[in-house]
């Protein structure tokens, strides 16, 4: 499947969104009026950071109000994903410093913004950090009549900085299956990457090394 991409000046949006209003409308495609425009943006919080919240909202706030007409957007649809990084003191960066989330105090965390609500519909999932026993990460969402709920919160996720390494390589430790071929012996392994070999494998044994050192 191909795919293509077109850039399309700002003067032209309204009337082509327009025609596209218009076609909908025609007979047999009824199913498809009322289209909306999603909009999605990922990864951006680094362009935003700051040493406090207010100061990456405000800069935020300048980005988006020369970006985006917000008269146009559905508040009921509209998130935006706001993010705290604990990171280690200046004393300490000379050392290689790891901050993990340790599980009680996720759970304790978690009761606190139940809120004490009765019945609060609270969604918990928790993630075992690379099979450690006291730390983890978690995601949870409130319920629909939560307090939370009416004040915009989808969601929360505590999780390690660390995780964001694996994130990029989509792999997460022990779960890639590819470093068993460090068990295979690098003399037939060597064979089996050669042209006359038994087989085609191409492992990077120096890139799969690094990697479970990680």
């Amino acid at each position: 499947m191909l795919c293509a991409h077109y850039f399309l000046p700002s003067r032209g949006l309204d009337q082509l969104w327009n025609t596209i209003g218009e076609e909908l409308r025609a007979p047999g495609l009824q199913d498809l009026a009322q289209p909306v425009l999603l909009l999605d943006a990922k990864n951006i919080k680094t362009l935003f950071r700051a040493d406090n919240l207010v100061q990456a909202v405000n800069e935020f706030k300048e980005t988006w109000q020369f970006s985006i007409n917000s008269a146009a957007l559905v508040p009921e649809q509209t998130w935006i994903d706001i993010g705290k990084e604990i990171v280690a003191d200046r004393s300490q960066q000379d050392s290689g410093y790891t901050y993990l989330w340790r599980d009680c105090c996720l759970h304790n965390i978690f009761h606190r913004f139940q809120l004490w609500v009765h019945k609060p519909g609270f969604q918990r999932r928790s993630y075992p950090w690379a099979l450690t026993d006291m730390s983890c990460n978690i995601t949870f969402s409130p319920g629909r009549r939560h307090p939370f709920t009416a004040a915009g919160l989808v969601y929360s996720q505590f999780y390690g900085s660390i995780k964001e390494a694996f994130d990029a390589a989509k792999v997460f430790p022990f779960n890639n299956t590819n470093l068993e071929a460090l068990a295979v012996d690098p003399n037939l392994h060597k064979l089996w990457s050669c042209e006359n070999g038994q087989g085609k494998q191409t492992w990077d044994r120096a890139r799969l090394l690094k990697s479970y050192l990680k």
